[in-house]
């Protein structure tokens, strides 16, 4: 079967889709990745294909300019994008399913129009939540929100006007007035049934309890492989073994926010540790002198150096998250837009770490809150706890296996729609 991959053109999710597709091409599938170009080095160091879609250099800007915001400024911004892509992605996708012969596709969360697309053509599909799964329920917090759980009366109304709020405002930027008609968030209804299946790398223990989802959503496991940082150089000969490493990263989208990433480097500054602070870009600088004990790269190979890590600093990217965690190592959580304060808010009420809202990421707070992780067992244990739950569960496997089914039956189904 050949597999198409329809994602964002974001490291976050072009990672974790690319690994999930590299377990497909394991299998004997043919696997192309459907793209812009700044998509293409991700299908090329999983091994799979690339094939063009959305390859436009307005969008292109526009990811670049993203890293310069936050907030709610952040989250509009990404609708503005996404509408442009669901827009592009709507009018080229057809042509490019029967260009590459596509057979099946395994969409993205966030790409809603390559399933309109998928069903329209009558082609099998799977939806792959790359980031955190978003299904919108009065009975947990929205995902751009850091609330904390209460299921409770106050709680359930809280979030039914959190879900209002952020449904409005991602409609109203890059929903149901475009040319598509498509609205962008119909693959977060939690009683909707969308593909054969719907994967999360997202695995069933770092959630809130009760989280309704899909009929045929299934938890996994990180979608990450060990060799996919290799090529990152990385000044190892600088490390020092004496001290506790503490690895700071804000990912490869938000790699703009200047005074952040010095508030980080100064939090440090005292402190008997050693830390290694990635700016997710060639084209980053830090705009002060660091601390003697702050190693700061343009990129890490991250998953090695959180395997000799004691504590995180991150964004709370999903993917960062789940890899610290799949180390046991605790979290000191800046969740800047989007998904992330979702992120932060499952790692704080798991007791794996702390949550600073990136309006208060001053040196003295991240360095209260970084002194607090290290000192504090039970941040470890909880983040230890999470670890033994990852242990021994294999999200590309397991993702790859529930789509095989699932295209197996709606097979044996066919003709009928998905």
């Amino acid at each position: 079967m050949h597999y198409g991959l329809v994602s964002p053109a974001l490291h976050g999710h072009l990672n974790p889709i690319t690994t999930l597709g590299a377990e497909l091409a394991r299998r004997g599938h043919r696997v192309t990745l459907l793209g812009a170009q700044r998509a293409k080095p991700f299908a090329d160091r999983a091994g799979i294909h690339w094939a063009p879609l959305c390859d436009r250099p307005e969008l292109e800007q526009g990811w670049d300019r993203l890293g310069e915001k936050s907030g709610l400024a952040a989250m509009r911004f990404t609708g503005r994008l996404l509408k442009q892509s669901m827009e592009i992605t709507y009018a080229e996708l057809g042509d490019v399913i029967h260009q590459q012969q596509i057979d099946a596709l395994v969409i993205d969360q966030i790409a809603p129009s390559a399933t309109v697309v998928a069903e329209q053509r009558g082609v099998p599909y799977a939806v792959a939540c790359n980031a955190v799964a978003i299904h919108l329920s009065p009975l947990v917090p929205p995902p751009p929100l850091n609330w904390n759980y209460r299921p409770d009366m106050w709680g359930r109304l809280r979030n039914r006007f959190g879900n209002w709020l952020c449904r409005t405002l991602y409609v109203r930027v890059c929903g149901v007035s475009t040319a598509t008609g498509i609205d962008p968030t119909m693959l977060t209804d939690p009683h909707s049934h969308h593909g054969v299946a719907v994967v999360s790398q997202q695995p069933a223990c770092f959630d809130f309890p009760d989280h309704p989802r899909p009929e045929n959503f299934h938890y996994t496991a990180p979608w990450h492989t060990a060799a996919r940082d290799r090529d990152v150089p990385f000044p190892w000969d600088k490390l020092d073994d004496t001290r506790p490493l503490v690895y700071a990263s804000l990912g490869t989208l938000q790699n703009k926010l200047k005074e952040v990433y010095a508030a980080i480097a100064e939090s440090a500054r005292g402190l008997d540790v050693q830390m290694v602070l990635s700016l997710g870009s060639q084209k980053a600088a830090l705009q002060v002198s660091p601390p003697d004990n702050v190693l700061v790269v343009p990129y890490a190979p991250q998953l090695e150096l959180l395997d000799r890590a004691s504590a995180v600093i991150t964004h709370a990217g999903l993917n960062t998250t789940l890899e610290a965690l799949s180390r046991g190592l605790p979290l000191l959580c800046l969740p800047i837009t989007n998904d992330q304060p979702g992120v932060a808010s499952r790692v704080s009420y798991l007791g794996a770490g702390q949550l600073v809202p990136i309006s208060r990421a001053t040196p003295e707070r991240l360095r209260r809150g970084l002194e607090e992780l290290l000192a504090d067992n039970r941040y470890r244990e909880a983040a230890q706890r999470l670890q033994g739950e990852f242990a021994g569960l294999n999200g590309p496997v397991m993702a790859a296996d529930i789509i095989e089914r699932g295209m197996a039956a709606a097979e044996l189904r066919a003709p009928q729609s998905y």
